[in-house]
């Protein structure tokens, strides 16, 4: 399952979809040829439209929908870009505290430039308390998910931020141009109204980034899966 965060649409959520599956593929996380629906799913927002509601939509409330559209199968990767990141990470503490049913074939979740608790997060109704988020697989594990969960921080992107928990994976990756500040010179901390590092990941940074992931991974970690749910924003 695959989620973009705020601000985007659902066109723009299939798009780069498409720009990052064959990457994918290369790695055997995709069949070839794959197609939504059969192999991946993006993540909708809601109404009035994906556009609208990922701007309006609070993440506590959409983690719901979100357990809704995940596939009824074995070996399920989700991944969150932005306030989907977020999203992801809600999702998974409401699992873990018991607030949303297990989903027993999730094997990996990421959540990519994630603002976690920062102005950004609170500004896109997607804050998170973070002491939720502590032994968060071994919680899982409790509940019948056996997931490997990686946050994915970029110090180039003001708006990600690096997060230091017990049980939690955290990956420091630079994809973006170290001095790159924003388009609009209007920022408090981590608020800003945007920056080209926040996507550098999907942009030429998503090949060194999977490589990364992949080394990262403990030999006793779960492998990975091969359906792929992702989400950004």
């Amino acid at each position: 399952m695959f989620a973009l965060g705020w601000g985007s649409a659902l066109d723009w959520a299939r798009g780069w979809m498409s720009y990052l599956a064959p990457a994918l593929v290369e790695r055997g996380l995709l069949p070839p040829d794959p197609s939504e629906g059969a192999d991946y799913d993006v993540f909708d927002w809601g109404r009035p439209s994906c556009f609208v509601a990922s701007v309006v939509r609070p993440t506590a409330r959409a983690a719901r929908d979100l357990a809704a559209r995940l596939p009824d199968r074995d070996d399920v990767t989700l991944i969150g870009h932005s306030k989907a990141g977020n999203l992801v990470l809600e999702y998974l503490a409401q699992v873990a505290e018991g607030r949303l049913p297990a989903h027993p074939g999730l094997r990996r979740a990421l959540a990519l430039n994630a603002p976690l608790d920062n102005p950004a997060a609170r500004a896109a109704l997607a804050h998170l308390n973070l002491a939720r988020l502590a032994d968060l697989e071994r919680r899982l594990a409790d509940r019948g998910v056996t997931a490997r969960v990686q946050v994915v921080y970029d110090p180039t992107d003001p708006v990600s931020r690096p997060i230091e928990l017990p049980g939690l994976a955290c990956l420091a990756h630079v994809s973006g141009q170290p001095g790159i500040g924003p388009r609009l010179h209007l920022t408090y901390g981590s608020l800003q109204f945007w920056n080209a590092n926040h996507m550098a990941c999907f942009r030429s940074g998503w090949t060194a980034l999977l490589d990364a992931l992949e080394l990262s991974v403990p030999e006793a970690a779960p492998t990975v899966p091969r359906d792929l749910g992702v989400r950004s924003g």
